[in-house]
């Protein structure tokens, strides 16, 4: 019910679903994420970290409550945190190429040069992503001496859309 509510752009109703879902089911990981979803992009960014740290509790391998805790954790500032939360998605899963690429670009906003280099090449053959990047597309800012260029990176999707992280 809250997914619907969602898609169909009623997230203070969605909100509502998904803590009745949580209530019926306190053990319910994903509906703590899913919340946490909408939380988020009502900008509630404290509220949809403690629904994603829940969600973990509740399953500590919950890869997509570690990768929204990353993304939230970044837009508060917070780089080291969502680094962490990057790092534990690709401990869980270490072929998951949107993982390397957030890390990559948290390790470049810190201009931890080589490290988001290491990130960015690392998916080379991994196959699990959902944003559409391709492996090498994730890092097109690199030299081949390895160096950044001064530009912030830029991705190619699947599609060949260029998206800046």
């Amino acid at each position: 019910m809250g997914d619907a509510l969602r898609d169909q752009k009623k997230p203070d109703e969605a909100v509502d679903a998904y803590r009745k879902a949580i209530e019926r089911d306190p053990k319910y990981a994903g509906a703590r994420q899913s919340l946490g979803s909408v939380l988020r992009e009502q900008k509630k960014l404290a509220e949809a970290v403690a629904c994603y740290k829940e969600a973990i509790e509740l399953d500590p391998k919950a890869i997509w409550a570690y990768q929204d805790l990353g993304s939230t954790l970044r837009e508060q500032g917070k780089l080291e945190e969502a680094i962490a939360a990057y790092r534990k998605v690709i401990e869980l899963e270490p072929k998951n190429a949107d993982a390397y690429y957030a890390l990559g670009s948290e390790l470049y906003a810190q201009k931890k040069w080589h490290e988001a280099v290491a990130a960015y090449r690392k998916p080379s053959n991994s196959t699990r992503t959902t944003t559409g990047f391709t492996s090498t597309s994730a890092m097109p800012f690199v030299t081949r001496r390895g160096c950044p260029r001064p530009s912030l990176p830029i991705a190619k999707s699947s599609s060949g859309t260029r998206i800046r992280p």
